[in-house]
Parts: C-alpha cells; sequence; structure tokens
C-alpha cells in the first residue's frame, strides 16, 4: 500500500509496506517495505532522498523502472543503507547521472 503525488518534476510516494507504483506503463517505483522517498529528475539526472518512517530499518532497497532513465529496461535497483541510533529516521541522498 503506497500514496503518491507528482508535481513540477518530482514525485514523493510514501510506502506504508514494500510494493509498487506505476506512473504509466514504463515508469514505476517500487519499495521493499516501509519507505518515504523524494524523486527529483533533473536534464544531469535523477535525485532520490529516502527516509525511514518506522526509525529501524538497516536499509531500503528502491527499484527505479527504465522509464526514469529515458529508456525501456527493468530499470536500476538501489541499496540505501539508513542512518541508525540518535540519526534513525534521517534522509539519505542519492543522486543518479543520465
Amino acid at each position: 500500500m503506497a500514496q503518491a503525488v507528482e508535481s513540477d518534476g518530482r514525485i514523493a510516494v510514501v510506502f506504508y509496506k514494500g510494493g509498487e507504483v506505476k506512473f504509466s506503463e514504463e515508469c514505476s517505483l517500487a519499495a521493499d517495505g516501509e519507505a518515504i522517498v523524494l524523486v527529483e529528475k533533473t536534464d544531469a539526472g535523477i535525485e532520490l532522498s529516502v527516509a525511514d518512517p518506522v526509525y529501524s530499518r538497516k536499509e531500503i532497497n528502491l527499484k527505479l523502472s527504465g522509464a526514469f532513465f529515458g529508456k525501456d529496461g527493468d530499470g536500476k535497483v538501489m541499496k540505501f543503507e539508513m542512518p541508525r541510533g540518535d540519526m534513525a529516521g534521517s534522509t539519505v541522498v542519492r543522486f543518479v547521472g543520465l
């Protein structure tokens, strides 16, 4: 189960459990569990901001479909190591070039 919003080149998704959100036939975002994700597409690539809303996940795995990268295909799987201790729940940001 997830909720998503898209506006001005940004996509924000809250995953309440693992699943997939499709934005079109070629474009989707999947997570392996609870996650809050912000995807911002620029001319140079994609910036992903990921947070753990339950403050207990060691890692979050995301899969972006190939359409995010301007091509067809299976997409790209990325692992985000999440902050622990006092930093649990903090956002991890990664840039993926096109």
